[in-house]
């Protein structure tokens, strides 16, 4: 039930049944894990990495945990640990896609682009049909200045999605000669 009120974000009505569950069940790693979720989603940071590190204490190998964890320290601005936490879940179930894209984005933030774009090229080959990673690929193709690539990457991005706002615009940009800011 907490989890069905969870997705119909009733956060709150679905943290009292995840917290009588745990009272049931305190070893339930994934019990854990959805509470973090529901109490990051309310912001309660602190309190969603805890739980989120108990569900890792008790399953260690959980990567829905590692990816939760992840994206709540990069509210946190703690991206180092974040990216951790996204690279072990690659090492655990490397056909995650989402956590390589995240692992692009923290990366992309530091400035380390080179290894972003090769996060976003492994994401790419699990989720080809995801608009907003060729997006990445092309802000980064832009900020190292290969114009030709971004573009290619732009136009790829608007061939899956049209309505993507972010590719249309940097395409617009750079046909008319002027510098993407991303």
């Amino acid at each position: 039930l907490g989890v069905a009120l969870d997705q119909v974000g009733q956060f709150e009505e679905a943290m009292v049944h995840y917290r009588e569950g745990l009272r049931r069940t305190p070893e339930d790693h994934t019990l854990h894990t959805n509470l973090g979720a529901a109490l990051a989603r309310m912001g309660r940071l602190e309190e969603a990495v805890a739980h989120h590190t108990e569900a890792l204490r008790l399953k260690p190998d959980y990567e829905t945990a590692h990816i939760n964890l992840g994206n709540v320290l990069i509210q946190m601005g703690q991206l180092d640990e974040a990216a951790a936490h996204f690279a072990q879940a690659t090492h655990i179930r490397p056909e995650l896609g989402g956590a390589y894209y995240n692992l692009g984005n923290v990366l992309a933030e530091q400035g380390i682009f080179e290894d972003a774009a090769a996060q976003y090229r492994r994401a790419l080959e699990f989720h080809p049909d995801v608009a907003e990673i060729s997006v990445r690929l092309g802000n980064i193709a832009m900020h190292q200045g290969h114009r030709a690539e971004a573009i290619a990457h732009y136009r790829r991005a608007l061939g899956l999605r049209p309505d993507l706002v972010e590719a249309r615009e940097a395409l617009h940009q750079l046909q008319q000669g002027q510098a993407v800011s991303r």
